[in-house]
């Protein structure tokens, strides 16, 4: 799917344990999320971002955009009354990946979309043995 990178929680990381997760997107992540930070590396322009927020109401918001700091920033202000975040501000960016296609961003944001709330906490733990089990079991938590 032409992914390069995944930051979760701020932690950049291509590959976990030297191979790409089983989910078709190829997300990483760091197991050491203390003191993380944000980094946008110069190899990720003219990338593609799909991305999940955390809103203020402990609730999930996934995106697209070709410049991630810009929309958190714009997600940040409330630029636009009428948007899903505007009243679930402050948002926290939890997770993003970079594609080099923009048809590859908006297929996976889609398909992150559906998952369940559950499947979506499985990639941004870093829980990729998870996935194909919560998307058998839909009530595999309880």
């Amino acid at each position: 799917m032409g992914v390069n990178q995944c930051i979760v929680q701020g932690a950049v990381q291509e590959k976990k344990n030297g191979r790409v997760p089983p989910s078709g997107l190829g997300i990483g992540v760091s197991k050491d999320r203390s003191n993380a930070k944000l980094t946008i590396l110069m190899s990720a322009i003219d990338k593609f971002w799909v991305y999940i927020l955390r809103c203020s109401d402990g609730g999930y918001y996934t995106g697209v955009t070709n410049n991630l700091e810009l929309r958190v920033e714009q997600h940040q202000e409330g630029m636009n009354p009428e948007s899903y975040t505007y009243t679930k501000r402050p948002l926290q960016l939890i997770y993003s990946c970079a594609f080099d296609s923009s048809l590859d961003a908006i297929a996976a944001e889609k398909q992150i979309k559906g998952w369940s709330r559950k499947k979506k906490e499985a990639i941004i733990d870093g829980q990729f043995d998870l996935l194909t089990q919560l998307a058998k079991k839909k009530n595999f938590w309880r």
